[in-house]
């Protein structure tokens, strides 16, 4: 009775913490996540701007209330608040467009899916990125791009800045990286923190680069290696690992929605998707130069030869979610399309296109002609359709373009086909109406990001000049097949040219974004006006510059970053201060106590920041800690188990999700089978990726739910009784082996004697050595912060 009493105090104690920290993280403001964000600004701010703003923004502001900006709803008018987030059932403004009272719009009500949007907008916080007293102004015009709209800092051209000086010794310069950093931190008197000890580093790297932890064999090693270039050769074998591109391509599929099944009731299985996924973790592996991983995903079915993995990157096309019974099918269709240019742009570009659908775009020089023209580059594909039935027993006809053979053979893939007629004519559709074309559009590219109008003009043909970019697909003669009209190779030409100003920048960006935490530009998908501005331009532009220049090589512009003393830094503020009693001058004391106060959120990056690891790697490095990690890689995907209550969300519960083998189970998180409609709970609830939509940051929560799982899920005391066995034979000499087996597993390091006498009294209280007792040890070190946190 004492060990329960005591087990059970710890679980309470438990729960009590995370909830304290999220009372504690939900009384500071904060922006939106990146998905809340592209909610509002695509879904909510042009309701608000159309229907609102005229009676309640700057000009006028009836009973007193302005709609323009957070503050100003939460503070509300004669009335009171307008709003009260997370209640839309006590929001006088959700009362309002519903004529509960009020009636508002007083002319005209709002459609029904408009009220539906504002009420779920409500629900989720009301989330408004960058809402202030002085909110962001809507284009005033109809829009005429000017080339004061090309001086935008994103649409000017890369170009590659000096290396700044800099004049105070006490900065370590490691590579070109640390100067711009160092020129920032200068300039505000602030000091950098010191480098980050071996095990931290190492353990950094590890999960950084593979996704995974290393042994405490390769934790002795980098830190008994003297040589001075011992951290360039961990960074290297890290590289080379095959693990490698198993970390990376969820970086990717998230921003490109990928899912193996096609969402709504039925959920059914997209084919072969998994081959879309299998050849971007090729692709890292090999270092695949970026601009012809980009060409490959948007005309691999055009290039000469056509290749297994040029033609399985074409599945890019066949991602989204998908209604197999729409109500209106021409509607529908433009959807489609909608999926993917707004994926494309936001992916490749940084660009948040879709907000061109129904009107120009209010706050980005995009007009509604540029989103379909840009949209008429695709349109002669077979769109996402249903395969054909068995007809007389034999194979499915696939009528939609679908599937094709692969070039070497080896089966089918998922993939993009061009109709054999010839492209349809394109129009712009009022109000985003598939219903109701106006003017007719032919392809071209985006204006403002063009010279001149002139530039913008498609004529017809792929361009054969190299694009001095290295050797890559972008370089060579590109023969497309005779059934090809070379529209989408042309796009994908201009989107991976080195003279196209975002694409490099988006990409770098996105790569810093995950050695960091955060990108130099925050919204990693928004490089507009309603984005947040770089908080290191120069940076920003000289690894875009060095990013073409060396061929447009990930491996290499990682291997930049992660040398760079600036990502070396500690994370710990102590670690910071305690450089006081080593400092000999007024003026270096004075950087090391400002740092915390003038830049808290450190966008400067005088530390590093300290990161939760992702749900993926969470569940990888406890099946690495327990020992059944299997490495097998590739292939359709796995099923972990689910608790019934979990399969019971289905209109059928248990349809579309197999049983797979123990040991298939064990497989890394990355072959997990993706069905939009059902998740694993302990990926779901440390933050994993909704598919619905292009994610490009992910949140980090703190609830109750993550604690419960670590604690009490079936998964979890089946790898805390494999972690136990595992250490069963440490213990045959003395039960403080077993405890210094559990932490070399789990942790790659030695227990202090403090944790030993710790874990010893836990096992004594419980019932000593029984396996059970063990296995609660075992499950307690894998919820630490030490786990699940890197520094």
């Amino acid at each position: 009775m004492i060990c329960i009493a005591f087990y059970q105090r710890f679980a309470r104690w438990a729960q009590h913490t995370l909830l304290c920290l999220i009372a504690i993280v939900g009384s500071f403001a904060a922006e939106p996540s990146p998905e809340h964000s592209q909610f509002f600004e695509s879904k909510i701010r042009p309701i608000l701007v159309e229907n609102c703003q005229r009676c309640h923004g700057e000009k006028k502001q009836s009973g007193s209330l302005r709609l323009d900006s957070l503050p100003a709803a939460l503070g509300g008018g004669d009335g009171g608040p307008a709003i009260v987030p997370g209640e839309p059932e006590k929001s006088p403004m959700i009362e309002a467009i519903n004529y509960g009272g009020l009636e508002m719009p007083p002319d005209a009500r709002l459609k029904p899916e408009q009220v539906k949007l504002l009420t779920e907008w409500v629900k989720i916080g009301a989330p408004w990125p960058g809402s202030s007293d002085a909110p962001l102004q809507p284009r005033k015009t109809s829009l005429v791009v000017t080339d004061a709209d090309r001086q935008w800092w994103s649409f000017q051209p890369v170009t590659r800045p000096a290396l700044p000086e800099i004049q105070n010794s006490e900065f370590r310069i490691q590579n070109p990286i640390d100067p711009f950093v160092a020129s920032k931190l200068q300039e505000k008197g602030l000091a950098s923190s010191p480098s980050a000890d071996s095990r931290t580093l190492i353990r950094r790297l590890s999960f950084d680069l593979i996704g995974l932890p290393p042994t405490l064999d390769e934790v002795t090693a980098f830190e008994n290696d003297s040589r001075s270039d011992a951290c360039e050769r961990l960074v290297d074998r890290l590289l080379a690992s095959p693990q490698y591109g198993e970390r990376w391509v969820r970086h990717w599929l998230d921003v490109v929605r990928f899912a193996q099944t096609n969402g709504y009731e039925r959920d059914s299985e997209k084919s072969l998707a998994w081959r879309y996924r299998d050849y971007v973790i090729r692709a890292l592996n090999q270092d695949k130069p970026y601009d012809q991983f980009l060409i490959e995903q948007l005309a691999g079915d055009e290039l000469d030869p056509v290749t297994d993995d040029s033609l399985s990157a074409t599945g890019y096309y066949r991602l989204g979610v998908w209604d197999d019974e729409p109500d209106d099918g021409k509607q529908a269709k433009a959807d489609e399309f909608d999926d993917i240019v707004s994926t494309t742009a936001s992916a490749m570009l940084g660009l948040t296109l879709g907000c061109a659908r129904c009107h120009d775009h209010k706050f980005d020089p995009l007009g509604q002609e540029d989103y379909y023209s840009f949209t008429a580059f695709f349109q002669n594909i077979h769109l996402y359709g249903k395969v054909a039935d068995v007809v007389g027993g034999g194979q499915p006809v696939d009528k939609e373009g679908i599937f094709r053979q692969l070039p070497s053979g080896e089966g089918e893939t998922l993939c993009v086909r061009e109709r054999d007629t010839a492209p349809p004519k394109s129009f712009v559709f009022a109000r985003g109406n598939a219903h109701t074309p106006a003017k007719e559009v032919q392809p071209r590219f985006i204006e403002v990001l063009c010279r001149s109008s002139v530039a913008t003009k498609w004529e017809g043909e792929a361009p054969t000049e190299p694009s001095a970019s290295g050797d890559s697909a972008a370089q060579q003669e590109l023969r497309p097949p005779a059934s090809s009209h070379l529209r989408r190779l042309t796009l994908a030409n201009w989107i991976a040219n080195r003279d196209n100003p975002l694409t490099a920048r988006v990409a770098v960006n996105r790569l810093w974004q995950h050695h960091f935490g955060r990108g130099l530009v925050a919204t990693s998908s928004d490089f507009g006006h309603t984005g947040t501005l770089p908080s290191h331009p120069e940076l920003l532009d000289y690894l875009a510059s060095e990013f073409t220049d060396s061929g447009w090589q990930v491996k290499r512009m990682q291997r930049r970053i992660v040398e760079s003393a600036t990502y070396r830094q500690s994370s710990k503020i102590a670690d910071l201060k305690s450089q006081i009693a080593d400092s000999n001058t007024t003026n270096r004391q004075s950087a090391i106590v400002n740092s915390q106060s003038v830049d808290p959120d450190n966008t400067l990056l005088w530390r590093q920041n300290l990161h939760r690891l992702e749900a993926e790697a969470i569940r990888d490095a406890i099946l690495f800690a327990s020992g059944e990690l299997n490495l097998q890689m590739g292939g359709r995907g796995v099923f972990p188990t689910l608790p019934p209550e979990v399969l019971a969300k289905q209109s059928r519960p248990g349809n579309g999700w197999d049983k797979s083998p123990a040991d298939q189970q064990a497989r890394r998180s990355i072959y997990i089978f993706v069905k939009r409609t059902l998740g694993v709970p302990l990926l779901e609830s440390f933050d994993s990726a909704s598919p619905d939509t292009p994610i490009a940051l992910r949140s980090i929560t703190t609830v109750a739910p993550q604690a419960l799982i670590m604690l009490n899920s079936d998964f979890m005391n089946h790898q805390a009784a494999a972690l136990a066995q595992r250490t069963k034979g440490l213990a045959c000499c003395d039960p403080s082996s077993q405890v210094e087996g559990i932490y070399e597993f789990a942790l790659s390091r030695e227990p202090s004697q403090r944790e030993i006498d710790l874990s010893l009294n836990f096992m004594q209280r419980w019932n000593d050595h029984d396996e059970r007792t063990v296995a609660e040890l075992c499950k307690l070190i894998l919820n630490l912060n030490e786990f699940v946190y890197i520094d």
